[in-house]
This record gives structure tokens, C-alpha cells and sequence, in this order.
């Protein structure tokens, strides 16, 4: 070791006055520098830290808003689609009844057209009517015999002349006539034909009213 070498170091601070500064002022204000470095570094960690927690609490914070959004939009969406079905079903249930409605006027319309017709109709151009046909089928049967009120006997002689017997019945209605074979009986009556048309007009309102 030379014992003339002289070590040389650089300081990059000020130091105190005088020809003659001892070593351990240099040590006091290296160890204070160093601890100064050491408190900055320190510092910056926790300020580095700081950020990095701050960045992911936003992070956090924005994805909970995101989801309570979400979570709102879809609530709302499904009380509007709530609202949209409940007022589609009462639309549809109003629509029922006009329709049900609408129904009833007309079929009531019907049977009043029906009732009016028939009333306004001669009962024994009807009944004679109904009576050929049936004779005309009962031809083959043999002798027939066609009951009927009194006062429909000389309408209904002059219509079917020698073709069948022709017996009075006062027990009769004079809508009604018993045209009887050695085979067949048959009871006809324009009254209960006419109910049974109108019960059948609005059964089929109703079977209409099922199918819809």
C-alpha cells in the first residue's frame, strides 16, 4: 500500500467552512443523506401503492355502478314487459267481450229475424210442405194416416188428395200433424222445429265462441 495515496471523493453537497473537516461530519451527513434517499424511496412506494389501490377501488367502483346499472335496466325492462303483457291481456279480455257481445246482438238478431219470419209464414203451406216430403218417403210403407188439427183437414186434403187418410184430432195444435204408417209414426210440429233451429243457432255460437 502506497502511503502516499490520497483518496478522493466527490461530494455533491455542501460542506461546512474551514481548512480542516473531519471524517466523521462526512459520515453524519452521509448516513442523513442516506436516510433522506431512503425516506424519498420509501415515499414513492407508498405513493406508487397509493395509486395502484386507487386505480383498482375506481376500477371496483365503476364495475359495481355497471352492474347496479345493469341490474336497474333489467328490473325496469321487466316491469315494462310486465305492463306490456298485463295490458295485452286485458286488450284481449276487452276484445272477448265485444267480441262476446257483438256475438250475442247478432245471434239474438238472428232468432228475432227467424221468430218474425215464421210468424208472418201461412202454418199450413208449411205443414204441407213438410208433409209431402214425408210422404213421398213413406209411400212404400202402405196405408198412412195423417192426423191433424180440424182446421187444417181441408188444406191438407185439397194438398195431398187420395194419397193418405185423413183423421181430425182436436188434441192436436194446429202446427202439428201425426203421420202414421203400419211401419212408422212420425209426430211433426213447426213450433218445436222452430225452437230447435234457434237452440241450434246458438249452440253453434257457442262452439264458435269455444273454438276462437
Amino acid at each position: 500500500m502506497n502511503p502516499f495515496h490520497i483518496s478522493i471523493q466527490k461530494r455533491h453537497y455542501v460542506l461546512p467552512l474551514g481548512t480542516y473537516i473531519p471524517a466523521d461530519i462526512f459520515k453524519k451527513i452521509d448516513i442523513s443523506l442516506e436516510i433522506e434517499a431512503q425516506a424519498h424511496a420509501r415515499a414513492q412506494l407508498i405513493v406508487q401503492q397509493a395509486e395502484k389501490e386507487k386505480k383498482a377501488l375506481l376500477a371496483a367502483a365503476q364495475q359495481q355502478a355497471t352492474e347496479i346499472v345493469e341490474q336497474k335496466r333489467i328490473e325496469m325492462e321487466s316491469t315494462l314487459l310486465q305492463r306490456h303483457v298485463n295490458w295485452l291481456v286485458q286488450a284481449e279480455q276487452l276484445d272477448k267481450v265485444l267480441v262476446e257481445q257483438a256475438r250475442s246482438r247478432i245471434m239474438q238478431a238472428i232468432t228475432t229475424v227467424v221468430q218474425s219470419w215464421a210468424g208472418e209464414q201461412s202454418v199450413d203451406k208449411i205443414l204441407i210442405t213438410r208433409l209431402s216430403d214425408q210422404v213421398e218417403e213413406m209411400a212404400e210403407q202402405g196405408v198412412m194416416i195423417l192426423s191433424a188439427h180440424p182446421q187444417q183437414l181441408t188444406a191438407l186434403e185439397q194438398a195431398m188428395g187420395d194419397r193418405l187418410k185423413l183423421r181430425a184430432d182436436a188434441n192436436l195444435a194446429p202446427d202439428q200433424a201425426i203421420l202414421a204408417s203400419p211401419l212408422l209414426s212420425l209426430k211433426i210440429s213447426l213450433s218445436d222445429h222452430l225452437s230447435q233451429l234457434v237452440s241450434w243457432l246458438h249452440e253453434s255460437s257457442v262452439i264458435l265462441q269455444d273454438e276462437s
